[in-house]
Order: structure tokens, then C-alpha cells, then sequence
């Protein structure tokens, strides 16, 4: 393989990094354990596929979605959207001209609120937030590559299907950005 994906998120190991702390020292304190090796992969010309997970998932620990750990919804308060954007911009700062890292903005888009889910909102608002994401990366970084996943990362929410489940994501915006590429999961 010639690509290692790292999953970027708040969490070690079920608790939260920094808890009440912004995103982009949570997730800065985050990306320290994995320097080595993202020096060493970039160096031995292995692609990094840095990824924003917001979900925290560890045996024994309740799921929790980031940033409902500090109460607020990424679909419905513009602070925490501006919060992860401004994390991305960070990164991307941070990151700026080296190449082989790709930067996957958040890994399966979801909330763990039934009443946004069933109102869709998440997926109303993504087509919205990445292309916000895409440009304060673009500011900073105008050749990296870009990962954008439709909600949950399932690949029927990449066109309008008859009969889908309105928990799937039909209508993901595309992006005329060319170093935008999309990603999708299989689980079944």
C-alpha cells in the first residue's frame, strides 16, 4: 500500500482531549502522537489521508458526536461550524506545501440527534459547510487535496434514488474544485 489514513479526532481512548477547549488545540494536542509517523510515511512517499472523525466510539465509553460534548449541534450553531473551519485552517497553515497529505474534513457526517436526523437537517446543511471547509483550506493551501463524504459515508447519497431512506444523503453538491475528490463506505 503507498497510503495510511489517520483518524483526527477529540477523543483518546473514549475521553475528550482538552474538553472546553477550542477545536484546533484539541485537535493539535491530537495530531502530536501521530507526527512520527506522518513524518515517516511522507518521507518514504506514503500518502497521508488525515481524516476528521467527530464521532467518539470506545468500548465502555457512551458514543458521543463532537461538539454535542460541549452542547452545542454542528448543524444548527454557526460557532461550531466556524469552530471546525477554523480547525481546518489551522491544519491546512500547519500543513501548507507539503505534499502527499490529503485532508478528509469529516469522516461520515452524522448527528446522534434523532430529531435532526429526521428533519435532515445534517444533510441540508453539509452541501452548505463543506464548501466552506474546502475554501479556508484552499486559502491557505491551494493544491491540497481534498476528501468530501456524503452523511454516514454511504455511497447512495451520491444521487437521488427512488424509495432511499431519508437518513441517506441524496444531492451531494459537487464541488468545481478540482483537487476535491469523494469518498464513500461500504458496510454491507
Amino acid at each position: 500500500g503507498n497510503m495510511i489514513s489517520i483518524i483526527l479526532k477529540p477523543y483518546f481512548q473514549g475521553v475528550p482531549i482538552l474538553a472546553g477547549h477550542p477545536l484546533t488545540e484539541r485537535l493539535t494536542q491530537a495530531l502530536q502522537r501521530y507526527m512520527p509517523l506522518i513524518d515517516w510515511a511522507l518521507k518514504h512517499h506514503v500518502y497521508v489521508n488525515l481524516r476528521f472523525n467527530q464521532v467518539n466510539t470506545w468500548p465502555g465509553q457512551p458514543k458521543t458526536v463532537w461538539p454535542y460534548d460541549d452542547g452545542r449541534s454542528l448543524w444548527q450553531d454557526t460557532s461550531a461550524q466556524d469552530e471546525l473551519i477554523q480547525a481546518w485552517t489551522d491544519i491546512a497553515k500547519e500543513f501548507k506545501g507539503r505534499v502527499g497529505l490529503l485532508f478528509n474534513v469529516l469522516t461520515e457526517p452524522q448527528s446522534t440527534d434523532s430529531t435532526e436526523i429526521n428533519a435532515g437537517v445534517p444533510w441540508q446543511k453539509w452541501n452548505d459547510l463543506y464548501p466552506r471547509l474546502v475554501a479556508a483550506i484552499r486559502a491557505q493551501d491551494p493544491q491540497r487535496w481534498v476528501v468530501v463524504e456524503p452523511a454516514f459515508g454511504d455511497p447512495s447519497g451520491f444521487a437521488p434514488q427512488p424509495g432511499l431512506d431519508p437518513a441517506s444523503f441524496p444531492g451531494l453538491a459537487v464541488s468545481s474544485d478540482p483537487k476535491v475528490m469523494y469518498e464513500f463506505h461500504f458496510y454491507s
